[in-house]
């Protein structure tokens, strides 16, 4: 039994270089802010003529409670383990095997 916490931070995201326009009655039309509104409503950042890009920046903390078995067989042992996050109620497992002398 145990628990764990822990502090992480990340920027993950996209860039995408295009021309944004549709075509009407075979003509290209360019970048309106009806498109923009719609990229921008989806979670599109930086909408521009030429392309948009999107980018998340997160810095926050975990706590977990965790706890397991093992089964010790000579050299071989198979842990279980089984994790609860406080923060949003997930569960996890894991299944191990490992050869230990």
């Amino acid at each position: 039994m145990g628990t764990g916490f822990s502090l992480g931070w990340s920027k993950a995201g996209y860039y995408i270089k295009s021309d944004i326009g549709f075509y009407e009655n075979s003509n290209k039309v360019e970048l309106t802010d009806t498109i923009k509104d719609l990229l921008e409503a989806l979670g599109v950042s930086e909408v521009g003529d030429k392309g948009f890009e999107s980018m998340i920046d997160t810095f926050d903390w975990n706590m977990r409670l965790y706890g397991g078995l093992s089964i010790n067989m000579f050299v071989v042992k198979l842990d279980f383990t089984g994790m609860y996050n406080l923060r949003d109620s997930s569960l996890g497992a894991t299944l191990g095997l490992r050869f230990q002398l």
